[in-house]
């Protein structure tokens, strides 16, 4: 399980519905490396495609929603990474008790030894 932390993203849900928003509460440093920019305390959506960031929300509001893992393989949305593919785990959370509002998502590139 240490060995996960550098690959660990947390973000909350933020703002008031519909609205809704994401915000990176944390970025591993396995994340910061293979990202190539720390998005700690930026909101979802900062330097990667749009077409991806709705993708990305889509999937969030999914898993908290269903209170559901959801598991992938897909390259990188960051322009000049797409060529990383790289391996995902969304797992929703509940930091109030009575729904989800966190997403921890462990990532590593295809090729990362973890």
């Amino acid at each position: 399980m240490i060995a996960a932390i550098p690959w660990l993203l947390i973000l909350e849900r933020c703002g008031k519905a519909p609205d809704w928003q994401f915000r990176y509460r944390l970025a591993g440093t396995g994340c910061t490396e293979l990202f190539g920019v720390d998005y700690t305390n930026r909101l979802l959506g900062e330097k990667i495609d749009p077409e991806a960031m709705k993708i990305r929300r889509q999937e969030f509001f999914h898993a908290l929603n269903c209170r559901e893992p959801i598991f992938s393989q897909t390259p990188l949305p960051i322009p000049d990474r797409e060529f990383i593919t790289a391996y995902r785990g969304v797992f929703p959370v509940m930091t109030n008790g009575s729904e989800a509002d966190q997403i921890f998502c462990v990532i590593a590139a295809e090729k990362a030894k973890v």
